[in-house]
């Protein structure tokens, strides 16, 4: 029998109950709750970060389209200089 393992799994079955003890406490619950909140916060900042960062692009994107005009594929020139 390898002690080592059994050692690691008893020890994982401590932790594991603290945490259970700690999670159904009232302090281990006001703890998750702010957490949960910054992370909430968290998640809201990047979306509106990226929402600001795409909409900067789209204007670069219309700016630069704006420039050269409507696209023209290749395939269409090559066609026109054939007939």
């Amino acid at each position: 029998m390898d002690w080592k393992k059994v050692g690691i799994l008893a020890g994982t079955f401590v932790l594991g109950g603290a945490a259970y003890a700690f999670a159904s406490s009232r302090c281990g619950r006001r703890s998750f709750v702010r957490l949960v909140n910054k992370g909430i916060r968290l998640k809201d900042g990047v979306a509106c970060a990226a929402e600001s960062l795409k909409e900067g692009l789209d204007d670069i994107v219309a700016e630069a389209r704006e420039i050269d005009g409507p696209a023209v594929c290749s395939c269409e020139i090559e066609e026109e200089g054939a007939e």
